[in-house]
């Protein structure tokens, strides 16, 4: 029960913010990625598992000027050498224009998220997209710009300096600057005033964050940071375990098309719920019931004793007391 107990309260949480409940086919058409599982059909169709789910949200989400909510909670697959990884996905997307509010709103939804569920020992990593579209426009040779990204998000950096083949001296020093930054600090310094912008549009991020709530040693501003798919374009961020490097989800500001050729703009975010079990004791899991337990003639005259306790949130289970159940 673990598992469907975390559901519940991920799900209450962010329907209190207004967000419902949207479910897709785990089986689609539209081939992409390298992660793809694809079978042959009978009537000749290439189907795919899905690698993930936002994307498949898109599609057929039409525009709209107000701002839209949903949450999911579903299997993705890839393949791992010649075995299926089959991971469940926590998520939510808050569709709407490019703003501040929007990007902030999620990631506090995270933090109530761990309060929650108990979990303080957590770190955001906040990135930028446009710090990469900016060295990237340097290199014109599009599949090693695919390859570089790559490179970034493995946190391959030694890879990408050696890929880049960068002969701007003065691009490469500010490179280095974003790799080390968090070494850096104030030592950095960035020449360029549209790089110089960006970062300290992160910083400013951060410090909206702290005062909207969040502990300043749960942030990390890393301009060098970079996740999978291209449709990232602005905020991106990872959220880690303290002290561990493997990633508990992560998300950020996006522009896709949908299948009506409209441009939709969001900013999402998504768990992959068995990394998130492993923090949990399960005692933040049990459940507020209360047993009304007497013989069965005398449900109708506790039934609104119990309708009351359900008002304040308590479960309410009705025993009957003939049957000798938690006596």
């Amino acid at each position: 029960m673990k598992r469907e107990s975390l559901e519940k309260i991920i799900r209450r949480r962010l329907e209190l913010w207004g967000y419902n409940e949207i479910r897709i086919p785990i089986l689609y058409e539209d081939i992409w990625g390298k992660e793809n599982l694809i079978y042959f059909e009978k009537n000749g169709k290439f189907l795919a598992l899905r690698p993930e789910i936002t994307r498949e949200i898109l599609k057929s989400i039409r525009y709209d000027k107000i701002p839209k909510r949903m949450f999911y909670m579903g299997p993705i697959f890839k393949l791992n050498g010649r075995e299926v990884e089959e991971n469940y996905q926590i998520g939510w997307e808050l569709i709407y224009k490019p703003s501040l509010w929007r990007d902030v709103e999620v990631l506090l939804i995270i933090k109530e998220v761990f309060e929650d569920i108990g979990v303080d020992d957590y770190i955001i990593e906040l990135g930028n997209t446009k710090i990469w579209d900016f060295i990237l426009r340097f290199i014109k040779d599009e599949e090693k710009v695919k390859s570089l990204r790559e490179f970034l998000v493995k946190r391959d950096y030694v890879s990408f300096l050696d890929k880049s083949d960068l002969s701007n001296s003065e691009l490469k020093s500010e490179i280095l600057n974003l790799f080390y930054y968090d070494s850096c600090d104030e030592d950095c310094v960035f020449l360029n005033s549209s790089l110089r912008d960006e970062i300290n549009f992160l910083n400013s991020f951060k410090k909206l964050l702290v005062k909207l709530g969040f502990k300043e040693d749960k942030l990390i501003v890393n301009p060098a940071l970079m996740r999978p798919y291209e449709y990232y374009d602005g905020i991106i961020f990872e959220v880690y375990l303290k002290n561990s490097k493997t990633s508990l989800g992560g998300g950020g500001s996006y522009i896709e098309r949908n299948k009506y050729n409209e441009l939709l703009y969001g900013f999402g975010f998504a768990f992959v719920e068995e990394k998130l079990l492993e923090l949990v004791n399960g005692t933040f899991l049990e459940e507020n019931i209360r047993y009304f337990v007497y013989p069965e003639e005398q449900f109708i005259r506790i039934y609104e004793d119990m309708r009351k306790e359900r008002e304040k949130g308590i479960i309410s289970v009705f025993i009957p007391k003939d049957e000798g159940v938690l006596e």
